[in-house]
């Protein structure tokens, strides 16, 4: 289980509205969460507990890889699910 959360890549958006802030950086954060779960279940279907890295430190090893992947895949613009995400919760705030 993830023990941290992975900064996403957004940015702030110059912190005239606080609570914009934290619900963009909530959802840049719930991106990354959910990228990193949809490469651990790949990897589960893909490897299984066979291949070269078996074992715990094969766990912590894909684990870490997941985690950097999750990073770079959701740093800058990202897959799009964290601005989506964004727009929807922030129309119903207005």
């Amino acid at each position: 289980m993830q023990t941290g959360i992975i900064q996403g890549g957004g940015t702030m958006t110059s912190g005239i509205d606080p609570e914009k802030d934290r619900l963009r950086k909530a959802c840049m954060d719930f991106e990354s969460i959910f990228v990193n779960e949809m490469l651990k279940s790949a990897d589960r279907g893909f490897c299984g507990d066979q291949g070269l890295l078996k074992g715990n430190d094969g766990k912590i090893i894909k684990s870490m890889f997941n985690e950097t992947m999750a990073a770079s895949l959701t740093s800058g613009n990202g897959i799009g699910l964290g601005h989506l995400l964004f727009e929807q919760l922030n129309g119903r705030h207005k």
